[in-house]
């Protein structure tokens, strides 16, 4: 008889910890940390689908490279009329991520010294012609110190973002190697 009170009064004791928890605790929001900074927002830059780009053009100083949708490809145009097949997965790739262009945050409401940041001239210029015959220029200046985005600026746009490096960088080899089509090997 002794042992069934004692199972009963710790079944009892369980049971009313268990309701403290569920009712009581779980309520509670944790209280606020001070010392951690809340991620910033990311900002849509460009917001189309990669069927909405017809062409993509950047701009390296004098160097040029345009990229053109013909017929659902990718071509490189290499002036007077001259257009080569490019890198299908190369072209593909780095215009998805284009046409859903996010910043990481904004880091100036207006540039007032766009020098300090790379964008007096622009070190590189993407100027993307939309199906619907629109333009959306960018402008993206030096890298951050460190290495880890560009600032980038946004045609007709006084703020200055911060936009990853893995979303700007394959722009700047283009130029230097266009992402043509691979040569067929022969037999």
């Amino acid at each position: 008889m002794k042992r069934w009170k004692t199972t009963l009064i710790v079944v009892l004791v369980f049971a009313a910890i268990l309701a403290y928890v569920i009712l009581v605790e779980r309520e509670q929001e944790p209280p606020p940390r001070p010392d951690v900074t809340p991620s910033p927002t990311p900002v849509t830059l460009v917001d189309t689908t990669p069927d909405g780009l017809r062409a993509v053009q950047a701009t390296d100083g004098e160097a040029v490279l345009r990229l053109v949708r013909e017929g659902g490809e990718w071509l490189v145009d290499e002036g007077q009329g001259q257009r080569v097949a490019a890198d299908a997965a190369a072209a593909s790739m780095t215009v998805d991520v284009l046409a859903e262009l996010e910043a990481r945050t904004v880091v100036l409401d207006e540039v007032s010294e766009p020098a300090t940041y790379g964008l007096d001239p622009a070190a590189l210029v993407l100027t993307l012609e939309m199906a619907d015959g629109s333009e959306v220029r960018l402008s993206a200046g030096r890298e951050t110190p460190d290495g880890t985005a560009f600032y980038v600026q946004l045609g007709g746009d006084p703020r200055l973002y911060l936009v990853d490096h893995y979303r700007i960088e394959p722009f700047t080899r283009w130029i230097l190697a266009p992402p043509y089509a691979p040569t067929p090997a022969s037999e």
